[in-house]
């Protein structure tokens, strides 16, 4: 069935996307396994390319609590 129309001068989140929190959940979860992306996917995904920016990510060294770094 096609979708009903959707006026574009008003969208939401990335081009009108909606989910649920369980959804949002499996997708994260989906991540940490090679079902939906392969590793090699997932590497190019993550790793850094312009500054530091990658595919749909921001990736970069954030202080934590006392001194700790982590990729955020």
């Amino acid at each position: 069935m096609n979708a009903p129309y959707l006026d574009m001068s008003l969208p939401y989140a990335a081009g009108s996307l909606y989910s649920t929190v369980e959804d949002l959940y499996l997708w994260d979860q989906a991540l940490y396994t090679d079902r939906v992306l392969s590793a090699a996917t997932k590497e190019l995904m993550y790793r850094p390319n312009l500054s530091d920016y990658t595919y749909g990510w921001v990736v970069t060294k954030a202080k934590l609590g006392a001194g700790t770094e982590r990729c955020a």
